[in-house]
């Protein structure tokens, strides 16, 4: 599977994004409406309005193209890693194939320290992986709903790069606008 590297289960809560540098240092003094100033390169003070603090923008403000590109089970396939499920996507997971969720997580559900992964074959494919496709596309985890918008591809440019020289549908098709990106992460 694409995801080779250990990801731990999804939290509710995103990581909050690191200081920005000099953050905890002494502050610079405050302008005439009490807000702190930064210098310019000739040392004058210039006010940090708000919008100094808020989160600068991802560096796919512009969006991102994707779409799955046909026959393609990238995502899917070679070496190991996990796919988290929950109750919810296991309960919809069962329903697809016509199993009770027991039977379903017997035959394909993995118990590690970390939650519940969809199992794998001995090639690191996934088991719901048929000759056509994923076998439940339609009640797929949301793990792979969100693909291939995961935090470790979106880090940086250069991510994103990495995962277009393996992933076809990376920069393909549809543009997905920045708002669309942080929806699909969740």
């Amino acid at each position: 599977m694409m995801n080779a590297e250990f990801r731990a289960p999804p939290s509710p809560s995103r990581v909050a994004p690191s200081l920005p540098a000099g953050a905890g240092e002494t502050p610079l003094p405050l302008g005439e409406g009490g807000e702190e100033a930064a210098r310019s390169a000739d040392g004058a003070a210039a006010p940090l309005g708000l919008a100094a603090l808020a989160t600068p923008e991802p560096w796919y403000a512009a969006g991102l193209g994707f779409s799955c590109q046909p026959g393609c089970t990238a995502c899917c396939t070679g070496e190991p890693g996990y796919v988290w499920v929950d109750e919810g996507e296991l309960a919809a997971l069962a329903a697809a194939t016509g199993l009770a969720p027991d039977e379903f997580r017997r035959r394909y559900v993995r118990r590690t320290p970390y939650g519940e992964s969809i199992t794998e074959r001995a090639n690191g494919d996934c088991i719901l992986l048929g000759a056509e496709g994923c076998t439940v596309y339609a009640a797929r985890p949301r793990q792979c709903r969100s693909f291939p918008f995961w935090d470790e591809h979106l880090r940086t440019e250069a991510d994103w790069a990495r995962l277009a020289a393996r992933c076809p549908g990376a920069n393909q098709g549809r543009r997905w606008s920045c708002a669309e990106v942080e929806e699909a992460r969740g």
